[in-house]
């Protein structure tokens, strides 16, 4: 699971999205799901949203609703991308793997908005269903695929994995049906 975080306030990030759409308004493209309904797997409502998602003329939007503490754990893992981003070179190095090769860890880059350079970018990439890629065969390149964690940060790695959890229960159970 990859969160980004951009170095302003949440509400921020909501306006910024809807802004980036160059003027198509979509909010009547978006189908919405309530979550309960996905799980218990009413195949008619499935499919019909499903249709009206992802069909050629769609945006490809689903908005699952009121799922159950995701907009709690979400503001906290959000929170946690603020401390990270406002940290020290020095206090990232803990948690920044080595340019980067294996995607894991803390990573900063540069994004152009509207011509305008934004040296805020973080972003924090982990595995959450697993710490590690497993090759019995060579213990030494499930060393190198571990994933690295701020441990300094009290809670941040059972809610990021939470998160990545209740995201990928929607991902998986939407898949079954499209």
């Amino acid at each position: 699971m990859k969160v980004k975080i951009i170095k302003k306030s949440y509400n921020h990030l909501k306006t910024k999205f809807i802004r980036c759409s160059y003027g198509y308004n979509f909010s009547n493209d978006i189908c919405k799901l309530e979550y309960n309904s996905l799980l218990k797997g009413d195949l008619s409502e499935l499919k019909k949203v499903i249709n009206k998602s992802y069909n050629k003329d769609s945006l490809g939007l689903c908005v699952i609703q009121n799922v159950p503490d995701i907009k709690k754990i979400k503001d906290k893992v959000l929170d946690y991308g603020l401390k990270l981003i406002n940290m020290t070179k020095e206090e990232k190095c803990h948690f920044t793997e080595e340019k980067n090769k294996r995607m894991l860890g803390w990573k900063e880059s540069n994004v152009n908005w509207n011509g305008k350079e934004d040296k805020f970018i973080g972003e924090f990439l982990a595995r959450t269903n697993m710490e590690t890629i497993h090759y019995p065969n060579d213990p030494k390149i499930e060393k190198l695929y571990e994933n690295v964690w701020p441990l300094h940060l009290k809670d941040f790695r059972e809610d990021f994995k939470k998160l990545g959890e209740i995201v990928g229960k929607v991902q998986k159970t939407m898949l079954k049906y499209i």
